[in-house]
């Protein structure tokens, strides 16, 4: 949406995605445009994304920006020893 003098955010927004080209990191997209942005959204829905990729919603009450960014797996290393677990 454009030419807007301001965003209340509340409730819930609902983004899909109407482009044929599957989705990947580094894309950027922007909501809407013009004047201040208030408020936070309660619920964010958002399409699928392929493995590996999650959305990045950090700037969407800020500069109403989403976009699309590799996901960090968690590696995690254990170490037992007699009752003691140890993560690192």
């Amino acid at each position: 949406m454009t030419g807007l003098t301001g965003v209340a955010c509340g409730s819930t927004i609902i983004v899909t995605s109407l482009g044929t080209a599957a989705l990947a990191a580094g894309g950027r997209f922007a909501l809407f445009s013009g004047g201040t942005i208030t408020g936070n959204f309660g619920n964010v829905i958002l399409p699928a994304l392929a493995a590996g990729l999650v959305w990045n919603t950090n700037n969407l009450n800020v500069n109403s920006t989403i976009s699309v960014i590799a996901a960090n797996p968690t590696n995690l290393r254990f170490n037992v020893s007699g009752n003691l677990l140890s993560l690192s």
